[in-house]
């Protein structure tokens, strides 16, 4: 009996087509049903849960019903290897290192693994950025509210050279959410009081009660 593919979905099986040029070396990529699962989610990243699991199942059926083919198979590779000497080449050690890393499996997983994370780290990376200015902008906002207090800190920020940079690090390494969360529930005691009583600070404990009533 010749060996043959895995009996599973066309385009799933060019898939592993990539990285294996025969049955028998992707016969050898796993042993067991978390090897085959971990196999799976290296050639095929977006796979569902549901598609992966009958992957696996098609997978660990067609080792165990191929054992003799591929037992068989095995033994030939070893009978060639053992019985003839290599072939003499030029190959230059670069160039033996270039066809190395272009068909070794593994290396080949991890490079297309790599590729398929890249955009993810530019967006975690456009995340980072955006969350360094939203803490910018609300501490300056809980600035303001500082100011409309007439607290002491604010005459001393004032004398400062860059005022604006100063009220950034008053704030620490607090984050941004952190910030915003506070400026957030600060935000409609601090409308409702210029609305009532034309300021946007309490001078006393009554603003606070008839707030709240």
């Amino acid at each position: 009996m010749d060996l043959e593919w895995p009996q599973i979905g066309a385009d799933q099986l060019i898939c592993f087509q990539r990285f294996f040029k025969t049955p028998l070396m992707l016969e050898a990529a796993f042993d067991n049903d978390v090897e085959a699962d971990s196999l799976v989610h290296s050639v095929l990243p977006d796979v569902i849960p549901e598609d992966a699991a009958d992957l696996v199942a098609s997978l660990l059926v067609w080792k165990e019903f191929s054992q003799r083919s591929l037992k068989r198979a095995r033994r030939d590779v070893v009978t060639h290897v053992m019985f003839q000497l290599p072939a003499s080449s030029t190959e230059t050690v670069q160039d033996a290192y270039k066809r190395i890393t272009q068909t070794n499996v593994l290396t080949l997983i991890e490079s297309h693994t790599k590729r398929r994370q890249k955009p993810f780290k530019l967006e975690a990376e456009s995340r980072a950025k955006r969350a360094d200015t939203d803490r910018r902008k609300y501490s300056l906002l809980l600035a303001q509210v500082i100011i409309d207090a007439q607290l002491p800190v604010a005459a001393l920020i004032h004398t400062l050279d860059d005022p604006q940079q100063g009220w950034i690090h008053l704030f620490g390494t607090r984050r941004c959410n952190t910030l915003k969360n506070r400026y957030k529930a600060w935000h409609p005691f601090s409308a409702w009081l210029e609305l009532h009583c034309g300021r946007k600070f309490p001078n006393c404990l009554r603003d606070i009660i008839d707030y709240g009533v």
